[in-house]
């Protein structure tokens, strides 16, 4: 019983230790910045909303698409 818990443990801190180093990576080249006033649900107006602030693109994310996420 001690080497299946063993085990067990072992497993779940290896899930937990891959699912942390993954979202690390991701996060390093995406700068975002959520606006809610941007125009959203019309994609162009948060697009233009972003580029204005700076960033690359943008795209409306949320319940019913009303926030504007900006992307770098």
């Amino acid at each position: 019983m001690k080497i299946f818990t063993a085990f067990t443990l072992l497993a779940i801190l290896s899930v937990l230790a891959v699912l942390h180093f993954a979202s690390a990576e991701e996060g390093l080249d995406q700068h975002h910045r959520v606006s809610r006033d941007a125009g959203c649900p019309d994609l162009n107006a948060c697009t233009k909303k972003c580029q204005s602030e700076g960033h690359r693109t943008g795209t409306c994310k949320g319940i019913r698409r009303t926030s504007c996420l900006c992307v770098n």
